[in-house]
């Protein structure tokens, strides 16, 4: 007998939602469901993406005998009807509440209350549906062959898309760096470990599906992702890695790229045949390897260079982007220090860089915070496979063969996809080449996503409008729109010889959703081009009616400047000297920045979830605040008895889980050091100033006193920090103290940056004109903390200064 996953129909099993419940190996009470919203959204996906009755959920189109409604009408009573949406965003937000509330999920505790009437509605329609024998197949013609149970199963869709919006909407802020009320960020902290450490919001077997956190609802076609704002699920292989490098949004939404077409000339010799390896000896005898090897070094001060000429323009430089297979390891890490040894630490971009090495092509995301670099790397998933086309085209068959068809020599681990998150409304997805115009297995984990920006780096031709690479990118512009940036290297561009057509210096292309398609061309001796982005904010709604309240961030293109390089581009002049002007002040530099190595991809996740803490801990009660940080740090293997209720339960779970998931001790010493200076300074603060949370308020009442406790909170976080803060001629070892205990601190800064502006930009009308001019003014206390500390972190001695060694 042939055994099935949810969907695949086995020769007894019927397939019904108990069965499917049955081969989840779940609980198959409601209480366990209810527990926990990303669960239901799981179960419902299954249900409604395996038969497809989320169409339902629009227009009913069943045999006129099983209903007696009319034919035509939406399975959900609020479709289309306001007053009816607005109950339904009232009964997902009772749930939320009752689930801080009640015992914890996972340690077979009973509720303390059974919650109000929308607790019991849901509760009712989980047990109708967990318990449901009605058949699930589909009949081929609805309209002419009347399904055995229809009445029940039109009964059984519409409860389950009602399910579907709930869990969703339950769990809207599950994910982000926004934080709810009250216990609420607490409850969102949870969602956002158990997140970071499985790639999963459901606590359900991955082997099933996953649920991820979305940015973009869809406006065109119909699918189960055009049904939801803030959960999508997927079957999949890949592992998603949600990653935060936190930065201060100071240009108000803008997005500064400074694309560097790098390198600027490839010959022939730099690609190169490979013996036949011994993983690959049994390859086809029409099939053989190649690599590519240049032999030009990148120098770093061309991008110092570039990056000057740049701020020349704009005030900040966010992004630069070099193409796949640009930069060695050891470039990257030399252009990383060169960076932060010549940029006051708010001015280091972020660098997304195409990597090569001994059978090796990634895509590597290096965001510097705090004095150092955090790394993230994502390999390559599909091979590029040179043809005899291509080999003409790019002029190779003075050194491959046409006659063979050439593999990229890489190896190809487990597929991932990493996602960066620097702010509440930018969410960044970097790809190599192949990966944007294969189907499988990310495409659709990005549309399902909806990142804000993706940027993918190509070995390619010049990016024109009618090649390959347009078509892929128009596809993630209309669904689920996001905006896409595709960057090839120059020598690649002019190297690509299509007949008929001369030499092309087109070497990146721009698409959104609303703005159309923009080829970016290098005239002669332009070595770079400055793309500025700025996010409008568009109304979605799901497919049942439910709109997002103009939440949908979409990156435009606003600007365009091409820079040009110095003479010889593949040999620079010396590197220019460092800016001083006070806008870019850098401290004293007889420091060396430290360039942490093999720890980068371990730290990332570190700073992640102590972002996700600090930023949730402005809302959370102390008493949350205590006993989560006393389970991190005093290594808590079980619950104790006094908090295994409401959301204190489900915080307990998580945070044990994280330490059960992570190979390594965990967590390391610098973040338990972090934690505790933390939890002094927020204890103290709360119980001096006396902060308490507004778990009662309503969301327009609970600002005002927000606002105080922001700028309260400012002004406490900036003196200590300033306690914190060594002299310069202490000894090296208090600097070596000090960055993790100030880190928390700085990430509360930068949280309170984002609230404030979220604030300011999103919700003006609740603000009134006095306290918005001192939030005005919070925010330049804030950025002009950052500048003169230049974040605490450019006095900080590297490795290599204490030791006298370059780290290993």
């Amino acid at each position: 007998m042939e055994s099935s996953s949810y969907g695949q129909r086995e020769h007894r099993a019927a397939f019904t939602v108990k069965n499917i419940v049955s081969e989840l190996g779940t609980p198959g009470d409601a209480e366990w469901w209810l527990s926990w919203p990303p669960d239901v959204f799981a179960l419902t996906s299954m249900v409604l993406g395996t038969t497809g009755y989320y169409r339902y959920g629009v227009q009913y189109v069943g045999p006129p005998q099983a209903s007696d409604a009319k034919s035509g009408g939406a399975l959900v009573p609020y479709y289309g009807d306001p007053k009816k949406l607005r109950q339904l965003w009232k009964e997902a937000h009772e749930w939320g509440d009752w689930l801080c509330l009640r015992a914890s999920p996972v340690d077979g505790g009973s509720p303390h209350s059974s919650g109000g009437d929308t607790v019991s509605l849901i509760r009712g329609l989980l047990l109708e549906l967990l318990q449901s024998d009605v058949l699930l197949e589909n009949p081929r013609h609805e309209r002419d062959r009347l399904h055995p149970q229809a009445a029940e199963l039109e009964h059984l869709v519409g409860s389950t898309l009602r399910l579907h919006a709930l869990a969703d909407e339950a769990s809207r802020i599950f994910g982000t760096l926004r934080a709810g009320y009250g216990r609420k960020s607490a409850l969102n902290l949870a969602a956002n470990l158990l997140f970071e450490t499985t790639g999963n919001l459901s606590r359900l077997p991955r082997r099933f599906g996953i649920v991820l956190p979305k940015n973009r609802t869809p406006q065109r076609g119909l699918t189960l992702r055009s049904f939801s704002h803030h959960l999508t699920f997927h079957r999949t292989e890949v592992d998603v890695r949600w990653r935060s490098f936190p930065w201060v949004s100071r240009d108000r939404h803008t997005v500064n790229v400074l694309v560097v077409p790098w390198p600027y000339e490839v010959e022939p010799c730099d690609f190169r045949a490979h013996d036949r390896t011994v993983s690959a000896r049994h390859l086809h005898p029409k099939f053989g390897h190649f690599g590519y090897e240049p032999g030009t070094p990148f120098n770093p001060t061309l991008l110092i260079s570039l990056v000057e000429k740049a701020l020349a323009e704009v005030r900040r430089v966010h992004l630069v982007v070099f193409p796949e297979l640009a930069l060695t390891l050891g470039e990257l890490l030399t252009l990383q220090e060169e960076l932060a040894t010549h940029f006051a630490d708010a001015y280091v971009p972020t660098v997304i860089a195409g990597v090569r090495g001994e059978h090796r092509n990634e895509v590597h995301v290096a965001g510097y915070f705090f004095g150092r670099w955090y790394r993230q790397v994502q390999s390559k998933h599909h091979r590029w496979l040179l043809d005899a086309r291509q080999i003409k085209q790019y002029n190779l068959a003075s050194v491959l063969d046409g006659s063979t068809l050439w593999w990229e020599d890489i190896h190809l681990p487990g597929r991932h996809l990493t996602l960066f998150t620097p702010n509440s409304w930018l969410t960044l997805c970097p790809l190599i080449c192949e990966d944007l115009a294969q189907i499988e297995p990310v495409s659709d984990v990005i549309r399902g996503v909806g990142p804000t920006l993706m940027v993918a780096l190509l070995m390619d031709g010049p990016q024109l409008a009618e090649r390959w690479s347009a078509r892929y990118v128009s596809v993630f512009a209309d669904d689920p729109g996001t905006s896409v940036l595709t960057v090839t290297s120059l020598g690649m561009a002019e190297r690509s010889r299509a007949p008929g057509f001369p030499p092309n210096r087109t070497v990146a292309l721009w698409r959104d959703a609303h703005g159309g398609t923009e080829a970016i061309t290098l005239g002669q001796g332009e070595a770079a081009a400055l793309l500025t982005l700025r996010v409008e904010y568009r109304e979605e709604v799901t497919a049942d009616g439910r709109s997002d309240g103009e939440s949908g961030a979409v990156l435009t293109l606003q600007g365009l400047k091409l820079l040009g390089g110095p003479k010889g581009l593949q040999a620079p002049s010396p590197p220019p000297p460092v800016r001083r002007a006070e806008s870019l002040r850098s401290h004293n530099r007889r420091f060396k920045i430290d360039v942490p190595l093999d720890a980068a991809q371990v730290d990332s996740f570190d700073l992640t979830v102590l972002a996700y803490f600090v930023n949730a801990t402005l809302e959370m009660p102390l008493d949350l605040i205590e006993r989560s940080i006393a389970l991190i740090c005093e290594k808590k293997a079980d619950l104790d008895g006094d908090i295994r209720g409401g959301v204190a339960g489900i915080l307990a779970d998580r945070l044990c889980g994280m330490r059960t998931a992570k190979k390594e001790p965990w967590p390391p010493e610098r973040f338990r050091t972090a934690l505790l200076s933390y939890h002094d300074f927020i204890r103290e603060y709360r119980t001096q100033v006396g902060v308490k949370t507004q778990e009662s308020a309503t969301r327009g009442s609970a600002y005002p006193g927000r606002v105080k406790d922001w700028l309260a909170l400012v002004d406490n976080v900036r003196r200590k920090l300033g306690q914190l803060m060594p002299h310069e001629e202490e000894h090296a070892e208090s600097w070596r103290e000090y960055r993790p205990r100030a880190l928390p601190f700085v990430l509360l800064l930068w949280s309170l940056h984002n609230r404030i502006m979220y604030l300011l930009e999103r919700r003006p009308q609740r603000v009134a004109s006095e306290p918005r001019v001192s939030l005005l003014g919070a925010l330049q206390d804030i950025e002009r903390c950052l500048d003169e500390n230049d974040i605490g972190s450019s006095l900080l001695p590297s490795e290599r200064d204490l030791s006298g060694e370059r780290p290993a």
